[in-house]
């Protein structure tokens, strides 16, 4: 038996133990007093709360950026109409009173504005900011290339003439995801990303049509200045502009960012969880470093961890110590750890070695996952063949994992032309009249030993099948820059998916190699078809056998190679209530998180 499962067990018993109905539960632990399911903490520690991100975000630009480190600082900055509750996966209000109200044909929605909600300095937060926001992501100038795709449906926000906080959203046509489209964006204070009110001009259909023409535009040159400059993501200023219950008080680069509640939120008196705002501080410390993660919870000097790597989770699962302060758990993460292959190298500056599916295919049989799972990664990780969630709806149940098969791996890369001529213990094969080994450089961000490890052991695996694998590391902004370029020939990459029914549209349609994630240049016209018409299927149950098909023609195609979906480990501080763990990102509602003193 697992030991997560152990430990639930243990649980679920002193639980039954203690509840006795009509009794009152009481148990010391050191400076913890339980009594009732509250925990009342008498120790030296304060309620503020003290959290780690694995990297300094650089930028804290609401929209231009989706690097996970300055999304979680931001989700405490900046609200949207409505949001995902972690612990559900459900859609609540978060700006707009409540959600949205759809017409008969799904294709019109009524948001109304909560009536107190209001930026820093009073002033109320209207439709027109809805619109400005939605513009700021359409304008082609703008750095939001990553959001734009997300509104190809919108056609126009009409505002109520009676009433400047309801709008209406008309969409040009159905689409499954229309109904979730008041979460896929924050919203911005027109008055401080665009004081000049240069938007106000430009239509949203004029924006999403006029990419072309609107470059050279110098009205929208001007916006795009400032909007993409400092003004908007690093300057002090720009640390108060949103609507949420928490700014940036400060910002040490590389060591700390400290968030300071509100106490002007227009939230604040809402009684639920999403709008609270319990601690005076979060304070967020930039640990890279697992081994210092380790001696900080050791130390008690961070209240909640959730980048955990499986070695150092484990190494705390037997530290009696930590135990008797933390509370720890795992979930899976809504995401997906796959090797992008270049499936459209030009050549030239990238060898044609993966536009083969043959070629993909034996590389994804000659990578022994169990096994890598449960020496590497210490059981903390779950194998899958399919980039949509196992949570989702549209994930396909009955795919089957990619088998180990080194032997057919070897038969494949043979069939394809690739052989070992000259005996190095390397394949060659003569492609466009020039004889190239099938040799290449694996692209992923240097993140400690564990990668290290991984990366070994898939240079290993290939190795067997004569394929050589040079591992390269490279510094984020590099590795960044040559995924977003096409300029590489593989990479070891991991995608995060929203709670939504998936959309393979950013990931898969050949669309989106120059304009979306499709980063690896997958294209088939039959997933093209499928993914276009999935988009705009009104009956869930069809939705359903087109993603199914879909999921099948990636794992026969191979575009990328699937490896796993990882475990959050997660360690929260047991002097607070409402620590709770959720299967959701960012995992704990820290605003949530209260410290009681004993009466």
């Amino acid at each position: 038996m697992e030991l997560r499962a152990v430990l639930f067990m243990l649980c679920l018993g002193w639980l039954c133990q203690a509840c006795t109905p009509g009794s009152t539960t009481v148990e010391q632990q050191g400076d913890f007093l339980f009594k009732d399911g509250v925990v009342y903490y008498s120790g030296p520690l304060n309620a503020d709360v003290r959290s780690s991100l694995p990297a300094d975000p650089q930028t804290f630009h609401p929209v231009n950026s989706y690097q996970s480190s300055k999304v979680q600082i931001n989700s405490y900055l900046y609200e949207s109409l409505i949001s995902l509750d972690i612990a559900t996966g459900e859609f609540v209000p978060d700006l707009a009173v409540a959600l949205p109200t759809r017409s008969e044909d799904g294709l019109s929605y009524d948001f109304e504005i909560h009536p107190d909600a209001a930026w820093n300095d009073g002033r109320p937060v209207t439709a027109k900011d809805v619109e400005f926001s939605i513009k700021a992501i359409l304008c082609p100038l703008s750095q939001a290339d990553a959001s734009r795709n997300l509104f190809e449906y919108i056609e126009s926000l009409t505002i109520d003439s009676d009433n400047p906080k309801k709008f209406r959203i008309t969409m040009t046509d159905y689409y499954f995801n229309n109904d979730y489209f008041g979460s896929q964006f924050v919203v911005l204070d027109q008055k401080f990303f665009d004081p000049e009110d240069k938007l106000a001009n430009y239509s949203i259909p004029a924006l999403k049509e006029g990419a072309e023409s609107l470059s050279e535009d110098p009205e929208l040159i001007a916006f795009a200045e400032y909007f993409n400059g400092p003004a908007c993501s690093t300057d002090e200023a720009v640390f108060q502009a949103g609507s949420g219950g928490y700014y940036i008080e400060s910002w040490t680069p590389g060591q700390e960012i400290v968030l300071k509640r509100n106490e002007k939120y227009w939230g604040k008196n809402l009684a639920d969880k999403f709008h609270a705002t319990k601690p005076e501080h979060i304070f967020f410390q930039i640990v890279s470093d697992q081994a210092a993660l380790e001696v900080k919870i050791q130390n008690e000097e961070l209240d909640v961890v959730t980048h955990l790597i499986p070695p150092s989770y484990a190494a705390l699962l037997e530290d009696s110590l930590v135990n008797t302060l933390y509370n720890l758990s795992m979930t899976p993460r809504p995401s997906f750890v796959f090797i992008a292959l270049n499936n459209r190298p030009d050549g030239v500056n990238q060898n044609k070695l993966f536009d083969d599916p043959t070629v993909r295919n034996a590389m994804a049989l000659a990578l022994p996952m169990d096994q890598i799972i449960d020496e590497i990664l210490e059981g903390m990780a779950q194998r899958t063949s399919s980039p949509v969630p196992n949570f989702n709806m549209h994930y396909h149940d009955g795919l089957e994992l990619v088998a180990f098969d080194q032997e057919k791996a070897k038969e494949l890369l043979e069939s394809a032309g690739w052989k070992d001529l000259d005996g190095d213990g390397v394949r060659e094969k003569e492609v466009d009249g020039k004889l190239i080994p099938l040799s290449f450089e694996f692209l992923y961000p240097p993140q400690g030993q564990l990668y290290e490890d991984f990366v070994a052991r898939l240079e290993y695996a290939w190795k067997q099948i004569g394929v050589e694998c040079i591992p390269t590391p490279q510094p984020p902004a590099q590795y960044q820059r040559a995924v977003l370029t096409h300029d590489y020939v593989a990479a070891l990459m991991a995608t995060s998916s929203a709670s939504v029914p998936y959309d393979f549209k950013q990931l898969f349609h050949s669309d989106s190699w120059l304009n979306g994630n499709n980063f690896f240049g997958f294209a088939n016209e039959e997933a093209d078809g499928l993914i276009d018409a999935l988009r705009v299927e009104r009956d869930p149950a069809a939705r359903k056998e087109m993603a199914n098909r879909i999921q099948e023609i990636l794992l026969a195609d191979m575009p990328i190679l699937p490896l796993y979906v990882p475990m959050t480990k997660i360690a929260v501080h047991k002097r607070f209530n409402h620590g709770e763990a959720y299967p959701f990102r960012f995992y704990v509602n820290m605003n949530q998180m209260e410290m009681l003193r004993p009466e």
